[in-house]
């Protein structure tokens, strides 16, 4: 590869890394904790949790294509009946790891003391935050100062759930709905790693 030029090996290393990043953290790219899936995410490790709530963006991108309100506003209703749900221990595996906007330790962990009870008083918070909203639809979802009247962990909440989703999920296009549902509220869900999404189309041919 010496001889190949420093061009030719970052084109060698691009065609290898890529197809991989997924199974790895958009930060400390170390192998994810848990099996991976087609998104690119942040790991559950507390200093990357930590990074990515305090900056985001500006130091990654792994948010992804899920970042609309209305995507928003689902997985919030998702997470709201999951909390209530005798199987949230499954549902909520990685527990979510919570931070103040001021930064410092976790405000919510798996370790914090009553963590199940203080999480279903965050997520009824956010559901407050949801109904009370004065404005259309899911646009909720940007109302940032009013979420943090409702409480400390409620922006961080809704964030750790935007942000957390492992897999591709978007509203279809009206052409693409199937018209038999008689509902607008029809999405586009994908989850499967990238080689385990080429093994099945695979074994489907």
């Amino acid at each position: 590869l010496s001889e190949k030029g420093i061009v030719a090996q970052l084109l060698r290393y691009a065609r290898l890394r890529l197809p991989t990043l997924h199974e790895y953290c958009a930060i400390c790219d170390e192998p994810h904790t848990s099996s991976p899936m087609i998104q690119r995410t942040v790991c559950f490790r507390e200093f990357c949790c930590w990074q990515f709530s305090q900056f985001g963006k500006l130091i990654s991108d792994a948010e992804g294509v899920n970042t609309t309100a209305e995507v928003t506003d689902l997985l919030v209703c998702m997470a709201v009946h999951a909390v209530r749900s005798k199987r949230r221990h499954l549902i909520f595996d990685p527990f979510p790891k919570l931070f103040l906007e001021s930064g410092g330790p976790p405000a919510l962990s798996s370790r914090s003391r009553d963590s199940w009870q203080t999480l279903e008083q965050v997520m009824r918070s956010v559901e407050a935050v949801r109904n009370e909203a004065k404005v259309g639809g899911a646009s909720w979802v940007t109302c940032t100062e009013f979420m943090r009247k409702r409480g400390v962990l409620v922006r961080p909440m809704v964030q750790w759930i935007s942000q957390s989703i492992r897999c591709i999920l978007l509203p279809l296009r009206e052409e693409a709905r199937v018209k038999d549902f008689k509902t607008e509220w029809q999405y586009l869900l994908v989850s499967a790693a990238p080689e385990r999404e080429a093994k099945f189309q695979e074994l489907k041919q």
